[in-house]
C-alpha cells in the first residue's frame, strides 16, 4: 500500500459515530473505510489524482466528515443517495468539482453530480488508495 498523509483531518466528536451511524442507515461499511476515517476524518490526501474507467486525472478534494457540526459532512448528503428509503450509494469523499466518490455494492465510484451518472473507479477502498498519485 502506497504512503498516504492526511492532511486538515479533524477527529470524531464521537468515537461511536461511525458504528451508529451504521445502525441508522442498515448498512456496513468495509473495515479499510472505517479506519480511515477514525484516523482522518475530514482528511485531505497528499496523493490526491487518480483514474476512472472513463476519466484520467479526477482529484480528490478531502473526505467528508462524520461530525455533523463540521462543514461538507456525510449527513448533509445522505438523501441525494436514497432510494425507496435505502442507501444506493454511500458517499465518503468528494472530488475538487463537487463530484462524489462513493461505495456502491463494495465498488468506489464517482458520482457525477451534473448528469446522476457514475465512473467505476475500484474494486474496493484499499484497492482506490493504492490507485492515487500525484
Amino acid at each position: 500500500m502506497k504512503k498516504i498523509t492526511w492532511e486538515y483531518s479533524n477527529p470524531l466528536t464521537n468515537k461511536k459515530t461511525i458504528e451508529e451511524f451504521e445502525l441508522e442507515n442498515a448498512i456496513k461499511l468495509p473495515q479499510d473505510l472505517k479506519e480511515c476515517i477514525e484516523h482522518n476524518n475530514a482528511g485531505m490526501p497528499n496523493l490526491n489524482n487518480f483514474d476512472t474507467d472513463k476519466t484520467k486525472g479526477r482529484t480528490i478534494k478531502a473526505l467528508l466528515s462524520f461530525n455533523q457540526e463540521d462543514e461538507e459532512n456525510i449527513y448533509d448528503f445522505l438523501e441525494l443517495f436514497r432510494k425507496d428509503g435505502r442507501l444506493k450509494m454511500i458517499p465518503f469523499a468528494l472530488d475538487s468539482f463537487g463530484n462524489f466518490i462513493c461505495l456502491e455494492d463494495n465498488n468506489i465510484v464517482v458520482r457525477l453530480h451534473e448528469t446522476e451518472t457514475t465512473e467505476f473507479v475500484a474494486n474496493s477502498f484499499t484497492e482506490f488508495l493504492d490507485l492515487l498519485y500525484e
